[in-house]
């Protein structure tokens, strides 16, 4: 069975007109500007140091993360602390505890507050670092 076709169809399509030429359209360059997180900034650290102070021993502390509740729960078992300095450098006399916070925006929670007491009262001495410049100029007068 074919179907109808209405009289609209059958007529002849009109050409369209010549439309006027655009104007070029400016380029624009986007350029997204990131802060770099808190891992990025330990992480140029870690080369920095690896670099620099190729005989130097340091490890970090695995404390950040989501973890389920049973991994959380091994992990505090095991002897993980909430506020903990993310890295341990262990320098002569005593070793050197950094806390890497992002340059912009970062700031301490009261259980790394209270933990870097903690640790300063001990007779240790811990850095708060805002950003991989932050942390590097603080070492060279250290290091």
């Amino acid at each position: 069975m074919q179907r109808k076709r209405s009289m609209r169809s059958l007529a002849p399509k009109q050409p369209k007109k010549p439309s006027k030429p655009r104007k070029p359209r400016k380029e624009i360059e986007w350029t997204f500007i990131r802060t770099p997180t808190e891992w990025d900034e330990q992480r140029t650290l870690c080369e920095w140091l690896c670099r620099q102070h190729p005989k130097l021993v340091f490890f970090s502390v695995p404390n950040e993360g989501n973890r389920s509740d049973p991994a959380k729960f091994r992990m505090h078992q095991t002897g993980m602390l909430s506020g903990a300095p993310d890295l341990v450098l262990l320098t002569y006399p005593k070793p050197l505890f950094i806390e890497m916070k992002r340059s912009v925006k970062g700031k301490l929670s009261e259980k790394q507050i209270m933990v870097h007491d903690w640790i300063r009262k001990t007779g240790f001495e811990v850095l708060v670092c805002y950003g991989f410049l932050d942390a590097k100029k603080q070492l060279e007068d250290r290091l």
